[in-house]
C-alpha cells in the first residue's frame, strides 16, 4: 500500500514481508526458473524446500505444500498460502479463476503469468521502474524487518530489495539494515523493541520508528465515497497510542 499510494501513508512497517521481489519468490525465481518444485541441473534435480527450521533442516518441500493445497481445493481454492498469493498477484484465467503461476501437479512455471506479476505486483520491479516519481515520496517511510533464517525464505527477497535501494541515485535512498542470524515468522521479526518478545510484531507502536512516522505531518487526504460529498480526513491529535480523527466536509 505504501508503494502503490505513497502520498496517503506516512510509513510502512513490514515484518518478514511476503515476497517483495519475485526473483526470490520464497526461494524460487519465477522469471528464470522453469519448475516451481525442483532445482534442475544437467544431471539431476533437487526438491525445492518450502519450510525450514532455524538450523536449516527442510520441514516440507514446495511440492508437498502444494499437493496439500490441491487436496483441499482445485482452481486455487484451498485458502492456503500459495493459492492466496496467486489470487492476489495473478490475472483472471480463461475459466474465471486466478490464472495459475505454475502447474500444481508438475510444477511447470507459466512465464506469461509471471510477466503479469512482474508488471503489477513485483514491488522491487515497480520501484526500479518508477523510482524518479516514487523515490521522493518514499524517503524515510520504508521499514523492513526479517530474520536471516526466515522459516519460509522470505529474507531472500529482502536482500534483493536492499541491493536495489542501496544503488538508488535519483534520489538516493538512505537505508538502515539490521542483520542477525535469527529465524522469523509472522510474529518474531521486529528487533530493537523496548520489550522484545516473540510476538512483538503485534505491538509495533512500541518501536520508536513507528511513533515517529505517525507524528510526521502530512497533507490532508481526500476521500471520495460514491454518491457522497468529498471529505477531508484531518488527524487531530496523537495521545498515547490513540489517534483521533475528525471528518470535515
Amino acid at each position: 500500500m505504501q508503494v502503490f499510494y505513497p502520498e496517503h501513508y506516512n510509513g510502512a512497517f513490514a515484518a518478514c514481508p511476503d515476497p517483495i521481489d519475485f526473483h526470490a519468490y520464497t526461494d524460487i525465481d519465477i522469471y528464470k526458473d522453469n519448475n516451481f518444485y525442483y532445482l534442475e541441473g544437467a544431471h539431476k534435480r533437487v526438491a525445492q524446500p518450502s519450510m525450514r527450521d532455524y538450523l536449516g533442516h527442510t520441514l516440507i518441500t514446495t511440492e508437498e505444500a502444494n499437493s496439500y493445497e490441491l487436496a483441499l481445493g482445485d482452481h486455487g481454492r484451498s485458502g492456503e498460502q500459495y493459492d492466496i498469493w496467486q489470487a492476489v498477484y495473478g490475472p483472471v484465467g480463461a475459466d474465471g479463476y486466478p490464472a495459475p503461476i505454475y502447474d500444481k501437479v508438475t510444477g511447470e512455471i507459466d512465464h506469461k503469468v509471471a510477466d503479469y506479476w512482474h508488471e503489477h505486483y513485483d514491488l522491487e520491479a515497480i520501484l526500479e521502474r518508477d523510482w524518479p516519481q516514487l523515490g521522493p515520496e518514499l524517503a524515510g517511510k520504508i521499514h523492513i524487518y526479517v530474520g536471516s533464517d526466515d522459516t519460509y525464505f522470505l529474507n531472500d527477497a529482502v536482500y534483493l530489495m536492499e541491493d536495489f535501494l542501496n544503488s538508488t541515485k535519483n534520489p538516493p535512498m538512505t537505508v538502515k539494515w539490521l542483520t542477525g542470524r535469527v529465524p522469523s515468522t509472522a510474529g518474531t521479526a521486529i528487533p530493537r523493541c523496548p520489550t522484545p518478545t516473540r510476538d512483538c510484531t503485534t505491538t509495533p507502536c512500541t518501536c520508536p520508528e513507528f511513533l515517529i512516522a505517525f507524528r510526521r505531518p502530512r497533507p490532508p487526504v481526500r476521500i471520495s465515497p460514491v454518491g457522497a460529498t468529498d471529505y477531508t480526513v484531518e488527524f487531530v491529535r496523537l495521545r498515547g497510542l490513540r489517534l483521533r480523527v475528525r471528518l470535515a466536509a
